[in-house]
């Protein structure tokens, strides 16, 4: 089986050469400048293992029409999810580009202007820019390394980060002009609304922040864990640190990521929670006497139960994208994209009609590319990519982006052994659909 498939209305316009790794980072942003000339990537001279203290990773653009490698920065910071959180900053798109790094003391960010040279140091890392280009809001990266966030390999004060509740994380508001910092929401603010198991024992934290694309409001993750699992509540709220809700679903149903629509609207993956093991989980026993009693099941009981009777007592849908509103939370669509329960990473094309995502590796060790047309409930796969790691925190996920124009869409791959980038028009898939 070849390491690559495309659907008919896909092509390559552009690959990064594999004599170095090269990649961009999460779902959430367009590593394409606004007209489409200029890609951003971070380019690596290490695979197969997680970043280190020692590790300096390049930061760039390739010219789209010259294939010319243009070198930007170094970064001290890097991870393989979401890379230095290097982004194109509003409201052109063009000219200014953002990035985390490690000063030798804490975790800051940087401005770079790619046409006057000139650079900006801001003190604290940023997660997700406003689309005015004046402010962004982040996280605290150093509790991050001590939770199962995505983190760098810089971490300092473990005795203020490293416990399971701690005063001084939470979100925060970053003036990129003044370099002000501001706390939005502190993770005390975010554990009195609408929850009853702040318990001193549980570890909380905050992950995966993300503006809204009209930049009024954000959603974010709180999660929590007392072991190896962990449960989370997507939490909304406004700059002014005013809580809006939280997506509403059962209690031990498992929420994975998260992509916004337009107007408030957003699609969230979902594993809802079979029903034998909530009545389990909500009879609140000591986990070693869960654990016995689920191992004594599927050993002596499981081989002869009648598959009715499962089923009876398993969920309609095991996973799925949830789709649903701020301004109707109670109000929830079940999207029924046709590649079963495989996580991925959502999007939204601007009308908001198609959800464009990614699939984890399959049995094949393939990801999927895909588009679904809510619309008319009809999923496209616009290409299967072989993944050479998986099940590991240097594997490369797809994280698919929208060119602003929409007629690409750019993907982080590693098909053997070297990460690349990939720009891939798909205009040809627009054209068959308005022919229909």
């Amino acid at each position: 089986m070849e390491n690559l498939q495309l659907s008919e209305f896909v092509k390559i316009v552009f690959e990064t050469s594999k004599t170095h790794g090269y990649k961009f980072g999460y779902y959430n942003y367009c590593p394409l400048s606004k007209d489409g000339t200029k890609l951003l990537s971070h380019k690596l001279d290490f695979e197969g293992r997680m970043p280190t203290e020692n590790d300096v990773v390049e930061l760039g653009f390739f010219n789209m029409e010259t294939k010319e490698w243009h070198r930007l920065a170094l970064t001290k910071v890097f991870n393989w999810q979401q890379g230095a959180m290097l982004q194109w900053m509003g409201p052109d798109y063009d000219s200014r580009v953002i990035f985390n790094d490690w000063d030798g003391q804490k975790y800051i960010s940087r401005i770079v202007n790619i046409r006057t040279k000139e650079e900006k140091t801001i003190p604290a890392a940023i997660y997700g820019v406003h689309p005015s280009g004046d402010s962004a809001i982040s996280l605290r990266f150093e509790r991050s390394f001590y939770t199962r966030a995505y983190s760098y390999a810089w971490a300092s004060n473990e005795h203020i980060w490293n416990k399971n509740i701690v005063d001084e994380d939470g979100i925060i508001h970053i003036d990129l002009n003044s370099g002000e910092v501001t706390e939005i929401l502190s993770i005390r603010d975010i554990l009195k609304f609408d929850f009853e198991e702040a318990n001193p024992e549980v570890k909380h934290w905050v992950e995966h922040i993300m503006l809204n694309p009209e930049g009024t409001n954000f959603a974010f993750f709180h999660r929590y864990s007392s072991g190896k699992s962990h449960r989370t509540r997507c939490v909304f709220s406004d700059f002014q640190g005013n809580i809006l809700g939280q997506h509403k679903g059962k209690q031990f149903d498992r929420l994975s990521h998260f992509g916004w629509n337009t107007k408030g609207e957003y699609a969230l993956f979902v594993y809802f929670e079979n029903k034998l093991n909530t009545m389990l989980n909500q009879k609140k026993r000591k986990k070693a006497l869960f654990s016995l009693l689920l191992k004594a099941y599927r050993t002596l009981l499981k081989p002869f139960v009648p598959k009715k009777v499962v089923k009876s007592v398993s969920a309609k849908n095991r996973a799925a994208y949830i789709l649903s509103s701020t301004h109707n939370l109670d109000k929830q669509r079940i999207l029924n994209i046709d590649l079963g329960d495989k996580d991925g990473h959502p999007s939204f094309s601007k009308c908001g009609r198609f959800l464009l995502t990614d699939t984890y590796a399959d049995e094949n060790n393939f990801r999927n590319l895909v588009i679904h047309d809510l619309q008319l409930n009809q999923t496209y796969i616009l290409g299967k990519f072989n993944s050479h790691f998986n099940n590991c925190g240097w594997r490369a996920d797809l994280h698919p982006r929208f060119s602003w124009d929409e007629q690409k869409v750019i993907v982080d791959v590693n098909l053997e052994g070297v990460t690349q980038v990939m720009v891939l028009d798909i205009s040809g898939l627009w054209l068959s659909l308005n022919e229909k």
